[in-house]
């Protein structure tokens, strides 16, 4: 069993300032702000706001420009990316050699997926597994978690895809050194973007106790 108790939780998906604000009270690693124009949690430029956080803030894209990219986070002081498309090895290089902290998305639709992620182990700082969808992420749909078995990789990874307040005893089962962080969204919702504080002070609380 991992030691839950310091596991790092990342909520994605801010849609609101005061919510992201009490979010971060719960005293939560990291925040996802979506710049994604397909995703119903995608943020304009204006809603990027510099406010300061306990948690740290993470740009979440897909395949978007690198100019473009390395420009909003640049001039919003965030320094975590998180690449939910098919960017490549030699992609995720170019962001590192720009200073930044990175965060790559595989999706999972078999348990041979996971050998795609070993290419990225050198270049990032997480893996996150999410579960494949034409929705690209927040689909609220679970993967085969019996699958991380195949996942052999040193680099940490961030558990999400589907991830409900019920499923606090059943990561808690989870044994794999790599898991290192809990991926929330979709499911604690009140709406895309906004998230029910209740439910995710649960959660926190519930997989922390072993």
């Amino acid at each position: 069993m991992n030691n839950l108790d310091k596991i790092k939780i990342k909520v994605c998906g801010m849609g609101s300032l005061q919510n992201m604000q009490d979010i971060d009270q719960l005293g939560v690693d990291y925040l996802g702000f979506i710049i994604h124009e397909a995703s119903p949690r995608h943020l304009k430029e204006t809603q990027l706001l510099r406010v300061p956080t306990k948690a740290e803030k993470v740009l979440v894209t897909k395949n978007m420009q690198q100019e473009r990219l390395t420009f909003l986070a640049k001039k919003h002081a965030i320094k975590w990316l998180q690449l939910h498309g098919n960017e490549s090895v030699k992609t995720c290089t170019h962001y590192k050699n720009q200073g930044f902290q990175l965060i790559k998305t595989i999706s999972i639709s078999t348990e041979d997926d996971f050998q795609t992620a070993t290419s990225y182990g050198e270049v990032v700082d997480f893996l996150l597994f999410d579960t494949a969808s034409k929705l690209g992420g927040g689909s609220g749909i679970p993967f085969n978690w019996q699958w991380l078995k195949h996942y052999i990789s040193t680099t940490g990874f961030f558990l999400s895809g589907g991830i409900s307040v019920e499923d606090a005893s059943k990561i808690q089962e989870i044994d794999h050194p790599g898991m290192v962080g809990i991926d929330l969204n979709s499911r604690f919702e009140i709406k895309p973007g906004l998230k029910n504080i209740s439910i995710l002070k649960k959660f926190i609380h519930d997989i922390k106790q072993q």
